[in-house]
Formats: structure tokens, C-alpha cells, sequence
């Protein structure tokens, strides 16, 4: 990724990776919100959130739980088994 690109991206999470455009809740309250983007964390909530959209720009959204068990899996892959590592 190109250093300008990196910048934008860094720009736009600052701008919309905020508060006031995510709606934690449970996960019947996630599904009936429509529009949004969706992810839900293994204690049983979900993570909705609606950044304004810009033209060619596509959002995900990885919701986890802070210093949750790290899998094996996900450990070979970055590296490590500790939570303080995985989830900063």
C-alpha cells in the first residue's frame, strides 16, 4: 500500500471510526438495523456501523472482544497467542 494511500485510510478511520456512527447492542437488535454494516463478537453482541459511503470506497467492520482467548489458528497467522499483541 502506497504511503498516500495509507494516509487516506488513516484520515478516513479517524473521521468515521467513531462513537456516534456505532450501535453495539444485542444480536436481535443488530439484525433489525438495516443499511448498516454488521459484525458480532462470540459473547453474544453485534457491532452495527453506517460511515457515510465515498464514491469507489467499500467498508468491513471486525468487531472482537478486548483481551479475548487468541485461537491457534489466528495465532499462526499473526504471530502470537497474546491478547495484549492481538488486540491492542
Amino acid at each position: 500500500m502506497s504511503d498516500q494511500v495509507f494516509r487516506m485510510a488513516e484520515d478516513l478511520l479517524a473521521a468515521y471510526a467513531v462513537p456516534r456512527l456505532l450501535v453495539v447492542g444485542d444480536r436481535q437488535q443488530i439484525r433489525s438495523i438495516s443499511g448498516f454494516v454488521r459484525s458480532y463478537v462470540a459473547d453474544g453482541r453485534g457491532v452495527s456501523w453506517n460511515p457515510p459511503l465515498l464514491q469507489g470506497f467499500a467498508v468491513a467492520i471486525d468487531a472482537e472482544m478486548d483481551r479475548q482467548a487468541v485461537s491457534p489458528a489466528l495465532a499462526r497467522h499473526v504471530g502470537s497467542d497474546d491478547p495484549e499483541i492481538v488486540w491492542p
